[in-house]
């Protein structure tokens, strides 16, 4: 097995390089070259690990300086271009172009440490970096954590990136490594090096060792395990891994595959080479064979999340007998469940409480779905007793269940476990640490709990005259627990939305304002969680400040790409950026990963295809959506007017009135001027086309939008 540093025909040719392991440094032709500006090596990085290489000097500025004045920030990046223009120039380096608006890298002439790292991740080569290091990825451009707010933020969320990819690509050659050779060996020594919790991992190495007869390296893996499990995670190992050891102390020689466990199954369903695929070409260690990809675009094709993992489908939670606060504790738990189930990768989560129809035909891929349902009675004053269950949707076999006390003392514990339960008995492999620090919630006390929950509960109402009572009490919360992270997202909830959910609302550059600092906060304590990144994405949107909003919805999509809502939200992000294509291409996405979408998501799909120029899409998707959302008229009656169906669209739009009519909320009086004006001030606006999209269509369908302003806000 490689474990050299052989690197590929492009890093010879990339004569400017740098090291964003550990310290950051830039390298000349292999000499370490002498950078005081810090902010200078961290523009670096950042469009390293971009994937065009290349950036806008306002997103760059609003990375770096995030607290400077605009004039201030574009003067300092001035200064870091010249500085890096003038070492480029010294060294004849020209892989290094700038102009008015973007700063952009030659990536044929520029070559990054991490990149080396992920495409030296196979089953017959691995970075040696992988094998020297503990938690490789938390090295990742170190010593810059304090550069500005913005770059840290972004940090955490790269750091993360990396971690999930590495370890995706080390499962993967894993699974294609032969059983009992060093490759394997070496693999998941650097699986337990990257976290030493990985207990498939230690099961390979352990059954390896044990077969090549090492029985007391084997135990020593065990225990070291069973320590790291105990002492940062207070449980014990999984029974797969306690099997495996009775048996190795028995004088039991495992099975070839004996130690594979959860994870085999869900890797194969992927698409991933099984141990019987022919083994890969050989040649030079590095050597990519003819006809083969370069190591790029092999990595590309490695760490391309699975098209269709296994799909969870989390039915509504039932109590017996009727008490409105122990229902609301169990709605909030399985609302924070599911908020903890689609933070990972390794599955899809939807809510459904009627049968998922698989997909038929003989090119529908293989996919295993599971539903998660519980029914909970009265525990005490203060508690529940719940029995929750996952069954095989397709066999109806009940592959796990548990009965449990649930307080709110004991809410993140319960929660923790029921994680860990669930990814064995779904064969997904994923490490106590991952499952501890996406399950945890600070402490904070029962009654406070409750506030949040009774909070959240009453926006998931949808209903306008519910909301000011849900922004007291999470002001409360905040107020009271200033680190509580998830009451800080859901009045960043509130603030993004107060004026869709309400016709006749306007949106308010003062409430728009103070949103934006609530999910600056929400994202600073808990920067991995993907919908506190979303919901800063929209707050720097609607203060008109798209280009940080952009990269704000690229952090949520990396770090929760396969959950619908996610998908859903940033691709109408896109379609109002003006990015339609890849709007649509990840609307597309967002359907083939949800079972059922419910009406009110059809709504936004409606207003996606629209901007993209779908109208009969748009029409189609505004249809099923129906009138959940008041102004989903809007984008039927916009649709047939441009599709020419002008008596259509004016009907359309009389109902769009009436509607709107009966759902009015505010003082402003409710005239089809003012009901055209504040479907037309919904959206943040980037640019001109999609809001005349929507003025042309509405104005032809016969409300009256003459002379409305696109950047029109306030009553």
């Amino acid at each position: 097995m490689n474990v050299l540093l052989h690197p590929p025909a492009a890093a010879e040719a990339a004569r400017l390089q740098i090291r964003m392991l550990g310290a950051p440094a830039l390298m000349f032709e292999g000499r370490s070259l002498r950078v005081v500006n810090r902010k200078l090596l961290c523009m670096l990085g950042y469009l390293a690990l971009d994937e065009g290489r290349s950036d806008s000097r306002e997103r760059l500025v609003g990375l770096l300086w995030s607290e400077s004045d605009e004039k201030h920030a574009r003067g300092s990046l001035r200064q870091v271009v010249t500085a890096l223009r003038r070492i480029t120039g010294e060294l004849g380096f020209e892989g290094f172009e700038t102009d008015r608006s973007h700063v952009t890298l030659d990536p044929a002439r520029f070559r990054a440490d991490v990149t080396d790292v992920l495409d030296q991740l196979g089953p017959d080569r691995i970075h040696p970096l992988l094998l020297a290091t503990e938690d490789l990825p938390q090295t990742l451009m170190a010593g810059c954590e304090d550069v500005d707010p913005a770059f840290a933020g972004w940090l955490l969320v790269r750091r993360e990136t990396l971690r999930n990819q590495i370890q995706q690509g080390l499962m993967s050659a894993l699974e294609q490594a032969a059983p009992d050779g060093r490759a394997e060996r070496e693999l998941a020594r650097a699986l337990l090096r990257l976290d030493p919790t990985q207990e498939l991992a230690a099961r390979r190495l352990m059954e390896n060792l044990a077969r090549g007869g090492d029985v007391p390296g084997a135990l020593t893996v065990y225990n070291a395990l069973w320590d790291v499990l105990g002492d940062e995670h207070d449980i014990e190992p999984a029974e797969p891994t306690r099997d495996l050891v009775a048996r190795i102390k028995n004088g039991e020689v495992p099975e070839p595959g004996a130690g594979l466990g959860p994870g085999a199954r869900i890797l194969a369903a992927a698409g991933t080479r099984s141990r019987e695929a022919p083994a890969p070409r050989e040649g030079r260690p590095g050597e990519v064979a003819p006809g083969e990809p370069r190591p790029s675009e092999a990595r590309r094709r490695l760490l391309a999340p699975p098209r269709l993992p296994p799909l969870l489908v989390v039915a509504r939670f039932e109590l017996r007998g009727e008490d409105a606060d122990a229902q609301m504790m169990l709605d909030g738990f399985r609302h924070s469940l599911i908020g903890s189930l689609v933070r990972f990768r390794e599955w899809q989560v939807a809510e459904s409480d009627a049968p998922v129809a698989r997909a038929e035909g003989p090119d529908a891929p293989a996919r295993s779905r599971f539903g998660i349902r519980a029914t909970a009675e009265k525990l005490g004053a203060e508690g529940l007793r719940v029995a929750l269950t996952i069954r095989d949707l397709d066999s109806g076999v009940f592959v796990w269940s548990q009965s449990f006390a649930l307080t709110y003392e004991t809410w993140t514990l319960r929660q923790e476990e029921l994680l860990r339960h669930a990814t064995i008995a779904l064969n997904v492999n994923l490490s106590a640490d991952r499952l501890r620090r996406t399950a945890h919630l600070p402490e904070i006390t029962a009654s406070l709990h409750d506030l949040w929950l009774r909070g959240q509960s009453l926006i998931l109402q949808f209903n306008a005259a519910s909301w000011e009572e849900a922004d007291k009490l999470l002001t409360e919360v905040t107020e009271l627990a200033p680190e509580f992270a998830p009451a800080f997202s859901s009045r960043v909830q509130l603030g993004n939305t107060s004026h869709i959910s309400r016709p006749g609302v306007y949106r308010s550059e003062a409430l728009h304002a103070r949103t934006l600092e609530l999910a600056q906060k929400a994202v600073a304590l808990d920067p991995l969680d993907s919908r506190a990144q979303l919901a800063l994405g929209w707050a720097l949107a609607y203060n008109h400040r798209w280009e940080h909003a952009l990269m704000n919805f690229e952090l949520a999509r990396e770090l929760n790409g396969h959950d619908p809502w996610t998908m859903t939200s940033v691709a109408q992000a896109w379609a109002v950026a003006g990015r339609h294509g890849d709007a649509m291409d990840l609307a597309g996405q967002a359907l083939e990963a949800t079972p059922l979408p419910n009406h009110t998501r059809w709504g936004y799909h409606a207003a996606i295809r629209f901007f993209a120029g779908d109208y009969e899409g748009a029409l189609e998707a505004a249809r099923i959506a129906g009138d959940t959302h008041p102004n989903n008229g809007g984008w039927r009656a916009a649709s047939l007017a441009h599709l020419g169906r002008t008596a259509e669209a004016r009907a359309e739009a009389r109902k769009l009135l009436e509607v709107l009519s009966q759902r009015w909320w505010g003082d402003v009086p409710a005239t089809p001027r003012n009901m055209a004006r504040w479907v037309l001030q919904v959206f943040p606006w980037r640019q001109d086309l999609e809001w005349k999209r929507l003025r042309d269509g509405l104005r032809i369908a016969g409300l009256p939008v003459a002379k409305l302003p696109m950047r029109d806000v306030g009553p």
